[in-house]
């Protein structure tokens, strides 16, 4: 029977590579699963479809949008729409937009326009939902184009 001698340092050296090997990995799945999604009036509401269709496609991705600040009856202290009117027809819009979070909503208005960035994560506002934790979040001015239009897909494919 052989009895083997290992170097201790060489094992200690194989199990330090093998850790940071592991760290790294998680980091690049981090990497890839943080991606940040740009809405614009272009892809606004094609993503915010997507995401509602397919909300663990997009969970733990970052969003940054602008919009407004709207808020209903029910909504606690913490929780507001970033919104956008979406043009239905010539004389017609709607409220669209996702639910947010953050622990200083209630500094801002009412109907005063933000630039959000946050996390998507999935919570529960009358059923299943995903729902953006901000992480920063800023005033900024009306935009020149308020609206936005229907897009059923992220292709830009117009319903």
């Amino acid at each position: 029977m052989k009895i083997y001698n290992f170097n201790k340092r060489a094992v200690l050296a194989i199990a330090v590579l093998v850790v940071l090997l592991i760290i790294l990995l998680c980091v690049a799945i981090q990497v890839i699963n943080s991606s940040t999604i740009t809405m614009t009036n272009e892809n606004y509401t094609a993503i915010l479809k997507d995401c509602h269709d397919n909300p663990y496609k997009y969970l733990n991705k970052i969003i940054t949008a602008e919009g407004y600040v709207f808020r209903a009856q029910d909504f606690s202290k913490t929780q507001f729409v970033t919104a956008r009117d979406m043009l239905v027809s010539e004389d017609e819009s709607r409220i669209v937009g996702f639910l947010c979070e953050y622990n200083n909503a209630q500094d801002f208005e009412n109907n005063e326009w933000v630039q959000i960035e946050g996390r998507v994560t999935i919570g529960d506002y009358y059923g299943m939902m995903p729902i953006i934790k901000i992480m920063k979040m800023k005033k900024i001015t009306t935009p020149n184009e308020p609206f936005v239009t229907f897009k059923s897909n992220i292709n830009n494919e117009e319903k």
